[in-house]
């Protein structure tokens, strides 16, 4: 898996890899082992577990920390009233899109971001499928990658046939056992 992984990282036409398997086969311990080895990107690793909406999604990634000091940053430097706890930011307008945004302004740091998106099955069904792609396409593609983490067999077919069709663009290695 470290191979496949080393290899999408450099491959500059790739955005997305996606490891499944099983529950308990170790998916999310050997994308964790890979992780402490990369230096050149920022992670942000996120858990769809119950997560309904984009706007939730958003709100996810936001609060890493990765993201979570510049999205204040930008927000100030916009004018927008920003309340931040611990833990937390609390604005008022909608997420939806604002990592997209956020990652498109231009930055000093020139840093790339790994996302990870773990627990895809555990999503909430408000959730769709293709939201998740959709929330994944709109990440640039000039500064970011997306590991994609999730047990297909516990995907509905619709949500499997919809994972099928993006695949075809995408690099993935299926775990079985760690």
């Amino acid at each position: 898996l470290n191979e496949k992984l080393n290899a999408f990282l450099k491959d500059k036409n790739s955005h997305a890899f996606l490891v499944k398997g099983a529950w308990g086969v170790g998916k999310t311990f050997a994308v964790d082992l890979f992780l402490k080895e990369v230096s050149e990107y920022k992670v942000i690793k996120l858990s769809l577990f119950g997560i309904s909406s984009v706007n939730d999604l958003n709100a996810l990634a936001l609060k890493s920390e990765s993201l979570k000091n510049r999205f204040v940053s930008w927000l100030k430097n916009i004018g927008q009233d920003v309340n931040v706890g611990v833990g937390s930011v609390s604005i008022g307008i909608p997420l939806i899109g604002m990592v997209s945004a956020l990652l498109n302004e231009k930055h000093d740091d020139n840093k790339k971001y790994l996302f990870v998106l773990d627990d895809i099955e555990r999503k909430d069904n408000e959730l769709t499928i293709e939201q998740v792609f959709g929330f994944v396409d709109s990440l640039p593609h000039l500064c970011t990658k997306v590991i994609l983490i999730t047990n297909t067999e516990k995907l509905s077919d619709l949500e499997k046939r919809v994972l099928i069709l993006h695949l075809q663009g995408m690099s993935y290695q299926e775990i079985s056992e760690i």
